[in-house]
């Protein structure tokens, strides 16, 4: 709505059911929105057009800081994609908030030879299927490429999970293509089945405690790109 990218033909136009009629703007401070889109599984996800600042790596190894939150509610939580730049082949990958097909949450990043750092959860989150779960990744971009993944932080309802750095040696930063972002989509086949309620992006690393704002509130500091 309002946009200024390509737009779809409406009779294309037949999936991602608005779960509240009238309901889009429903954003206000404690309490997330009630409105979503609802995710079939099957071939179901929202598509934004590349833009620079949805980038977060230049490809000569000077990756930079961001922040994904997403409020989902998962029918079946394995393999469920909040927010990804993440095509198919090598050269178009970027970055991955998803929960995995161990129903752990997870950040993905990913340079153009396909090495790819990561952070998971120690903890599967299948029980919380069927309820709305605020979840959220950061990255700092502090250390080292070949410690990358120790500058990744998991949120589950404002509050870290611990879990488990997965460093590459190999990894030489994130790579800024011309990869649309997608939400509700794992990988180039892996589409999340159940509700997404929001979505966000943000170009720095968020804190703790605004993590926790957010989970509650759902609603970003208003001087930031998301």
């Amino acid at each position: 709505n309002g946009g200024t990218g390509a737009t779809t033909a409406a009779a294309a136009r037949t999936n991602l059911d608005v779960m509240a009629t009238a309901d889009v703007n429903d954003r206000q401070l404690s309490k997330a929105p009630s409105n979503g889109l609802y995710f079939d599984g099957v071939n179901d996800k929202i598509t934004i057009p590349d833009n620079a600042l949805l980038s977060f790596g230049d490809g000569a190894g000077n990756d930079k800081p961001f922040t994904l939150t997403g409020i989902i509610n998962a029918d079946d939580m394995t393999s469920f994609g909040v927010i990804a730049k993440y095509g198919s082949g090598a050269s178009t990958r970027e970055y991955v908030m998803s929960v995995n097909s161990n129903d752990k949450l997870q950040l993905v990043l990913a340079d153009a030879s396909g090495d790819n750092p990561s952070r998971v959860a120690d903890v599967a989150i299948t029980a919380k299927e069927g309820t709305d779960i605020h979840v959220a990744a950061t990255f700092s971009a502090a250390s080292a490429l070949t410690a990358a993944a120790d500058d990744i932080t998991l949120y589950i309802n404002g509050v870290v999970v611990a879990s488990t750095a997965n460093n590459q040696a190999g990894y030489g930063g994130m790579s800024n293509t011309a990869q649309d972002v997608t939400v509700g989509l794992q990988s180039s086949a892996t589409y999340a089945e159940g509700i997404v309620r929001s979505a966000l992006v943000l170009n720095r690393e968020l804190t703790a405690a605004e993590v926790l704002r957010l989970s509650i509130n759902n609603v970003p500091e208003v001087a930031d790109h998301w």
